[in-house]
Formats: C-alpha cells, sequence, structure tokens
C-alpha cells in the first residue's frame, strides 16, 4: 500500500495506510521508508512485491509485461494477481484522493497544476454515480470467492453437484 501511496502522494491515503502499518506493528522509520521508497528493512519474501508495487505507480499504472512474468514467477498467478488487483485499488484511491484535492483547492481559489476542472468534477461525479453499484457487486464477488473456497476444500459439494 505504502509503496504505492509513496509515489502517487496522496495524503488520505498516506494517512490511513500508516495508521494501518502502525496497527500492525511497523515503527514510524519502517512506514517513512516504505513511503520514501526505502525498501532496505522490507521482508525478503515481500521485497519483490513492493518493487513491482512501486514500478507499476512510477510507470503511470502501466503493467510492465517483463515485471508482471517475474512477479508471477515468484509468487504463482493467484497470488500475483491478488497483489495486482490491491495495487490497483490502491492507484485508485491515491488518484481519487489526490483529484479531490485538486477540486478543493480549486474551490478555494488556488491554481492547480495538471488538471482540470472538467477532469476533476467528472471524476468526482463518476464515484458518487458509480459507489452504490460497486458496494453489492464487491460484495457479492467476495460471497462467490468463499463459496469457491469452501466447495475447493472439500465442505461441501463438488461443483458438479456430487459430494466432494
Amino acid at each position: 500500500m505504502l509503496a504505492v501511496t509513496g509515489v502517487n502522494d496522496c495524503r488520505y491515503c498516506t494517512y490511513a495506510h500508516t495508521k494501518m502499518g502502525l496497527r500492525a506493528g511497523l515503527s514510524a522509520d519502517e512506514l517513512r521508508g516504505l513511503l520514501s521508497g526505502d525498501f532496505r528493512d522490507a521482508p525478503d519474501d515481500e521485497l519483490p512485491a513492493l518493487l513491482f508495487a512501486q514500478h507499476y505507480a512510477e510507470n503511470g499504472g502501466r503493467l510492465d509485461p517483463e515485471a508482471w512474468d517475474r512477479l508471477r514467477s515468484r509468487y504463482g498467478p493467484e497470488t500475483a494477481a491478488a497483489i495486482l488487483v490491491r495495487i490497483r485499488m490502491i492507484w485508485t484511491a491515491n488518484l481519487l484522493g489526490n483529484t479531490l484535492d485538486a477540486f478543493l483547492a480549486r474551490f478555494r481559489g488556488r491554481k492547480v497544476a495538471h488538471s482540470s476542472p472538467v477532469s476533476e468534477l467528472a471524476v468526482l461525479l463518476l464515484v458518487v454515480l458509480l459507489v452504490p453499484l460497486l458496494v453489492p457487486a464487491v460484495a457479492a464477488a467476495a460471497l462467490v470467492r468463499a463459496l469457491t473456497v469452501r466447495l475447493t476444500r472439500g465442505r461441501g459439494p463438488s461443483p458438479a453437484g456430487r459430494p466432494a
């Protein structure tokens, strides 16, 4: 989370992810390191994911096929896909937070570089319209995933309807 947020510099996400990191037991120095792109203290098993996340954010949310292949090789296709989904969610939240900040700054009469009032309003309106649709979709996806896990662990009928 912090590898992407450190690149995108979203103050809302920085606050939220830092608070989560503190709750998870990270020190203030570890959090500062993650936000600044210093992964010296990162566990070896997490370092490839952190570097991938940072690279993704630095490249404007574009997926580098070689980096993606390395991530899949390191973690396997399912875990790599889950990492990418989380990175994209954080990337999107960062952009929304930064868009909100630009809109609020403009509303307060400050000039905003690299943004336009039309794009800010469009993004914020799109969020307001899509959130009511996304909440049930995310809940349904979580339910399907939970049922799939339950079925694949032998706690219910097989997908064909026969006992596992």
